[in-house]
């Protein structure tokens, strides 16, 4: 079938019904298929939501207790053992449909550590020297892509951790300029870029072959046509996701919040807060 053959995830891809199912389920993260299908960026939902679950137990074992040095211990402890236990069976963080539920346990409980240490108050030094060290993390980290291949990728929660905490402090000149209106726009609509750019790109795909390839056979012979066929591409995601977030993004969170709450107490554009976060 046409999206077998031009999804680049895997040829002869299974659109089975049990693939659907899973899907529906939100369970394609949990190693019950054997390929990326339908939507395939979509496993990170499945896992991140069967996560929510996790943190909310995780909520209940430690309430009323202090977010102490323990705590903090046993979930590094379980975020090392799942690094540890993905890279004895997998060559290389390229985890998704198969163990990408666990993947997604580690890094969301990250997150939490650095969540939780950022709110013991902002770090003094790390104000005064926000710059250098948002340059600094950053080159680091992308020469941790660039070289870091195989095993070595699965070092990557040091930069997570850092990522996360030292951009909280919002305070250096990489953070100021990430507040521009373009990035803060691409920031409010993302999830919809992520969730249907996949789509979009195999329907170019199969577009370039079927019209540009018939009608101008040598069209990509350069790879500059390929190039330029990404400016269109951009733009059509960019403005399919605006259409989207504001479409569904927007009016299916409010009819979610109805649904559980009664009343929304809360437009889209101001989330409510937690308790003592305010």
């Amino acid at each position: 079938m046409k999206l077998a053959k031009f999804c680049r995830f895997k040829q002869g891809i299974d659109e089975s019904w049990r693939n659907l199912v899973a899907h529906l389920t939100m369970t394609h993260a949990m190693g019950g298929a054997d390929a990326l299908t339908f939507n395939p960026p979509s496993w990170t939902i499945g896992a991140e939501f069967y996560t929510y679950f996790l943190f909310v137990g995780f909520l209940v074992l430690t309430a009323g207790r202090r977010f102490g040095l323990g705590v903090a211990a046993i979930l590094i402890l379980i975020i090392a053992g799942i690094y540890a236990w993905l890279a004895a069976i997998k060559p290389n963080m390229d985890i998704t449909y198969d163990y990408g539920f666990y993947r997604c346990i580690a890094g969301f409980f990250i997150g939490v550590l650095a969540a939780r240490l950022f709110r013991n108050g902002p770090s003094a030094t790390i104000q005064k020297y926000a710059t250098p060290l948002e340059i600094g993390l950053l080159t680091a980290s992308v020469l941790f892509i660039i070289y870091c291949e195989g095993k070595l990728q699965f070092l990557a929660g040091p930069f997570l951790f850092g990522f996360v905490y030292l951009f909280a402090h919002d305070g250096g000149l990489v953070s100021r300029f990430m507040r521009g209106w373009v990035f803060t726009y691409l920031a409010k609509i993302s999830y919809s870029v992520y969730m249907i750019h996949v789509i979009i790109a195999i329907a170019f795909a199969i577009g370039a072959e079927q019209v540009l390839g018939r009608a101008m056979p040598d069209w990509n012979a350069t790879g500059w046509g390929g190039d330029l066929l990404l400016l269109p591409y951009l733009a059509v995601v960019i403005g399919a996701s605006h259409l989207t977030y504001h479409l569904i993004e927007l009016p299916g969170g409010k009819a979610v919040r109805k649904l559980f709450s009664g009343v929304t107490k809360h437009s889209p554009k101001t989330p409510p807060t937690l308790k003592g976060d305010a």
